[in-house]
């Protein structure tokens, strides 16, 4: 019985060794979860590229789980660049901390992650003016900010904000 056991554990043990480095996202989801029927989703669709249904299930739980050393489990060397922007994305607004977008190496990517910043703490704050941070992008920050706070709170004054046109669609709303 006690060599059957030890064999047993050997066998177990060369197992795994074997599979250390192959990460299944199965692993990692729940049978009934969102992420998991995103992913056999993208299996049945297209039976022949499970290695790109691999790559965007391991960038979505990155984010989800906040944890960036998933990205090395994608295969493609652009979407694994991706999947770590997309991982400092969401740690730069959730963090509020735009030191996280220089990290980004595409450069409108990285722009576009400090103006979500920015619109994260601007509605956060109830402040549509931190917008003006922004030199370019400060109106339609703004914009999207009002929207937002009318949205959440139901309270057309932010609507005074805005002027022209934005300002009338955004009372009529």
């Amino acid at each position: 019985m006690k060599r059957v056991l030890i064999c047993l554990l050997a066998f177990a043990f060369l197992i795994l060794a074997g599979c250390v480095n192959t990460i299944s996202p199965k692993e990692y989801i729940s049978s009934d979860s969102d992420i998991a029927i995103m992913y056999n989703g993208c299996i049945d669709s297209c039976s022949k590229c499970e290695e790109s249904c691999n790559d965007a299930f391991f960038t979505e739980i990155s984010g989800v789980n906040k944890d960036i050393t998933l990205c090395d489990n994608v295969k493609n060397k652009d979407a694994r660049e991706s999947c770590k922007d997309s991982y400092y994305i969401i740690k730069a607004i959730s963090e509020n901390d735009g030191s996280y977008c220089e990290r980004i190496k595409e450069e409108s990517t990285k722009v576009g992650c400090h103006i979500n910043v920015i619109k994260e703490n601007a509605v956060s704050k109830r402040d549509p003016n931190l917008c003006n941070a922004l030199a370019e992008n400060a109106k339609d920050c703004k914009v999207d900010v009002v929207f937002t706070l009318v949205q959440q709170t139901g309270d057309k004054k932010y609507c005074d904000k805005l002027e022209g046109e934005n300002r009338e669609l955004c009372l009529e709303s």
